[in-house]
């Protein structure tokens, strides 16, 4: 079984981050809710990275990498086609988000 390190980015209607998903200290589910639904317009954007093999690697290294994945996925920036798909007038969200399966991302060592 492989490891699929996946990166998640939320972002407002300008493509820039949004942080109402963010479920952070002492915050109920409940108020975890209540922002997200509060928001006028929130954009998930779902990356994948390369699945990653774990044989001839401790959980410790294969966390590291996934990691390591994940950080440059972020590092990498917004898809700019995320503010473009979400300020078309009333057109849905595309099924597929812009960004999966991107090839070319180095694989940390």
């Amino acid at each position: 079984m492989r490891v699929q390190p996946v990166t998640i980015r939320y972002h407002n209607r300008s493509g820039t981050g949004n942080e109402a998903a963010a479920f952070v200290r002492e915050m109920t589910v409940l108020e975890s809710l209540r922002r997200i639904v509060r928001e006028p317009a929130l954009a998930v954007e779902l990356s994948f990275g390369p699945p990653l093999s774990p044989r001839n690697t401790t959980r410790r290294e294969l966390a590291i990498l996934a990691h390591r994945v994940v950080s440059a996925r972020l590092d990498a920036g917004v898809d700019p086609g995320v503010a473009q798909a979400f300020n078309r007038p009333r057109a849905p969200m595309p099924a597929s988000p812009r960004g999966l399966g991107t090839p070319g991302l180095p694989v940390p060592a």
